[in-house]
């Protein structure tokens, strides 16, 4: 009786194992790239949201400091904030703000102060509108 010759197993990956493999890859960092994409595009935006936002407290800074009441009711001007490392667009529109928000104020002794800051050469925009009383 013969003893049947034991077939030897090669190690290894076939060609299939390995064509999955990649494709899988292939996938996990193609999402690995667009969350990355998208992270730093907001990363962006978020800078740009903080420098506007800078612009507009220190204006708000300045006009409760710098104008009377009648001044800040009556303002519309629009100037170019070049202080920080980038130009920022600031425009500024007062007026007599709505009955329905001066609780215990008149209109009268309020003013309504809108603020729109855009970086130059951007889209986006960061706007606040605020009622200041000027003592």
């Amino acid at each position: 009786m013969s003893k049947p010759i034991p077939t030897q197993r090669k190690s290894g990956f076939s060609v299939m194992e390995v064509l999955i493999a990649l494709v899988v890859l292939g996938i996990f960092a193609t999402i690995y790239a667009q969350t990355t994409q998208l992270s730093q595009k907001n990363t962006g935006k978020a800078t740009d949201w903080q420098l506007e936002g800078t612009v507009i407290e220190k204006t708000i800074e300045s006009v409760r400091t710098g104008y009377s009441l009648h001044q800040l009711q009556n303002v519309d001007s629009s100037w170019i904030d070049s202080t920080g490392r980038f130009k920022v667009s600031v425009s500024m529109k007062g007026g007599t703000p709505p009955a329905s928000v001066c609780n215990g104020f008149s209109p009268e002794q309020l003013a309504q102060v809108s603020l729109v800051a855009r970086r130059d050469g951007f889209d986006d925009s960061l706007s606040i509108t605020t009622y200041l009383w000027v003592n």
